[in-house]
């Protein structure tokens, strides 16, 4: 009998302590989610935002574009950390691996030659580190292209550049960051729980 009442004491304070944990993380959750809607109503209707979860818990991060500028805004430990991710446009992130690329380019004035470096970026507690990138260059007057790979802002192979990116994408899909016209409609549709 008193086996059976210890038992019952243990599984009650094991579903205490299970969606105890589950809830605080909804409502921390909630609370950014508020957060970001309150920040998305300050900007202007030409600014946009995305939903991703970066790291490794269930608090989504905010990407903004204002005036051609991303930002990441995360939500730990009841603060805001504000990156910022230059002037690279994030396109695909791999879920709670904290990396993101981001992509951008040139072409001169005439157009004789151009470039676009796909960049990957690492999210870590307060920066955001571009760990590695991919740099072409265009020479539209003869048609040659030349791709070179780079780690850590050191020049490597194809096949080395691959394999130090698969740690962290290894188990996991890029997904395409979808950006949102900063319209109420869409503060409420994705911004909420």
């Amino acid at each position: 009998m008193k086996t059976k009442k210890w038992l019952w004491c243990v599984l009650v304070m094991l579903c205490f302590v299970v969606f105890g944990t589950k809830s605080n993380a909804t409502s921390a959750k909630m609370k950014a989610l508020e957060k970001y809607r309150l920040i998305m109503a300050q900007k202007s209707s030409s600014s946009t935002f995305a939903i991703v979860y970066l790291d490794n818990d269930k608090i989504p991060e905010l990407i903004t574009c204002i005036r051609s500028t991303y930002m990441i805004i995360t939500y730990k430990n009841e603060k805001f950390l504000i990156r910022s991710c230059g002037d690279a446009i994030p396109s695909y992130y791999w879920k709670k691996r904290g990396i993101f690329t981001g992509v951008y380019g040139r072409a001169n004035f005439f157009a004789v030659y151009g470039w676009e470096e796909t960049d990957y970026y690492k999210v870590n507690k307060e920066i955001v580190k571009r760990i590695a990138y991919i740099h072409e260059k265009n020479d539209y007057n003869n048609g040659s292209m030349a791709v070179e790979y780079f780690r850590n802002e050191k020049k490597v192979s194809k096949e080395t550049f691959n394999l130090f990116l698969l740690k962290y994408k290894k188990g996991t899909k890029g997904r395409k960051i979808k950006f949102h016209t900063n319209s109420s409609d869409n503060r409420w549709k994705y911004l909420s729980c």
